[in-house]
């Protein structure tokens, strides 16, 4: 009986455990800045120790890619004008933990007048929006606003061959990439995993988006998929390579990846 009991206490235990594990936290850094490391990465000096912070959300240009991309100088002076010996409050979410290069992702505030540096590079068009799941960006929706007003204002980021927005018939000189891209949906795929979106002809292998079956529920809610036929839509995300039935393709993984123009 008390063996029995015992389970039973364990297994609630246990229970309990995994649930505050899933449960978000947020904890605020106050730190002051001592270096910037590039256009979406600094050090900063914490009560805890020295930390490396990754701005969450975004991609800056890298500077240390050979060779350095278009705009990456620019974007890291703009983080030095804004945030060199500056105190900052960084908003980190428990479920971010941190990236394989061990850097916190957060949102970062100067703290003396509450500018947010994530927004501020992407409106000045100097970073770009980077989604692989939005359920892990906390503003993703202002931080696409941001940037559709910058790529609106054709600021000069936005020219770029880089990182200009793409019609779907330039997709598959894009492999491996991560760009915006736009066209209309002409037909619905489905398959026993996925939803396929159908674009116009790109080159000769065609061009898709996917949405798994999972993920479908956030995309369309409770109506058909068939509804976003004739629709043009703003795709962000890595375009892959063939598929040999639905052509080069974006994987989509969440709902920010997609926009109705």
């Amino acid at each position: 009986m008390f063996k029995n009991l015992f389970c039973v206490v364990l297994f609630f235990f246990i229970f309990i455990v995994n649930v505050c594990a899933d449960v978000d936290t947020t904890t605020i850094y106050n730190a002051k800045v001592l270096s910037i490391i590039d256009g979406d990465t600094i050090l900063v000096s914490t009560k805890n120790g020295n930390k490396k912070v990754r701005l969450i959300g975004i991609q800056a240009p890298e500077i240390n890619s050979q060779p350095i991309w278009p705009f990456a100088k620019e974007s890291k002076q703009a983080l030095q004008s804004a945030l060199q010996g500056q105190k900052v409050n960084i908003v980190h979410l428990s479920l971010h933990k941190t990236d394989k290069y061990n850097r916190i992702l957060a949102d970062i505030y100067r703290t003396k007048d509450n500018l947010w540096l994530n927004g501020y590079l992407v409106e000045q068009g100097l970073a770009y929006v980077y989604i692989l799941n939005s359920n892990k960006i906390p503003k993703i929706k202002e931080l696409i606003a941001l940037e559709n007003k910058a790529i609106q204002n054709k600021l000069p980021f936005w020219q770029n061959p880089k990182y200009v927005v793409i019609s779907v018939s330039e997709a598959e000189k894009n492999i491996n990439n991560y760009k915006i891209i736009e066209g209309k949906v002409l037909s619905v795929v489905k398959t026993k995993k996925s939803i396929w979106l159908q674009f116009e002809e790109s080159g000769n292998q065609g061009f898709s988006a996917r949405i798994d079956n999972n993920n479908l529920v956030q995309f369309v809610g409770n109506k058909d998929p068939q509804a976003l036929i004739g629709k043009n839509v703003r795709l962000r995300g890595f375009i892959e390579k063939y598929s040999p039935k639905f052509g080069s393709f974006i994987n989509l993984q969440s709902l920010d990846s997609l926009e109705t123009l």
